[in-house]
């Protein structure tokens, strides 16, 4: 189990270490040197980006619930952790898809008319929403599970100690 838990914190150390690195290369080639954020490449900074965020927030997430199991002493930040480790790929993945679009109507239809920086822009925030949106059950539950634990809490607080039946 120990050599399990080691081999999987190597894991997520390389992918921390790799993807924030290539991903912060990325920014940095795209943002700083190409400034790209207002030309065709606009959503490719954007995609290293919530990458960026992916591999910071998650292998941090899953390094930290490895070594911590079951003694997660900040609960908001758990809950926190786990809406992120949901919205980021789910994010990433819909940004996918509107650059597939961008790209068909770049090849596809050159003539035709192009995104502008205010539809990028509405693509962006619309796969932002969609994501929060799919993910927002997950704030549900562990909300649920929060007045489920509390609620114990204080049917047991109130009803004197009687042992285990």
């Amino acid at each position: 189990n120990i050599l399990m838990q080691l081999r999987t914190f190597k894991t997520n150390l390389i992918y921390l270490i790799s993807g924030t690195l290539g991903n912060a290369l990325v920014i940095y080639i795209y943002v700083f040197k190409l400034k790209c954020l207002y030309s065709e490449k606009y959503f490719i900074a954007v995609v290293s980006m919530v990458d960026f965020i992916i591999c910071c927030i998650n292998c941090t997430f899953n390094i930290v619930t490895d070594c911590m199991q079951l003694i997660f002493v900040q609960e908001e930040t758990c809950k926190i952790m786990i809406f992120i480790t949901c919205v980021c790929p789910i994010t990433s993945g819909t940004l996918l898809l509107v650059i597939a679009v961008q790209r068909y109507l770049l090849i596809c239809r050159p003539n035709g008319g192009q995104m502008t920086l205010r539809w990028k822009r509405v693509g962006l925030c619309s796969t932002i929403t969609f994501a929060v949106l799919c993910s927002s059950p997950v704030l549900k539950q562990q909300l649920g599970l929060l007045f489920l634990i509390l609620q114990v809490i204080s049917n047991y607080s109130r009803s004197p100690h009687q042992g285990w039946q």
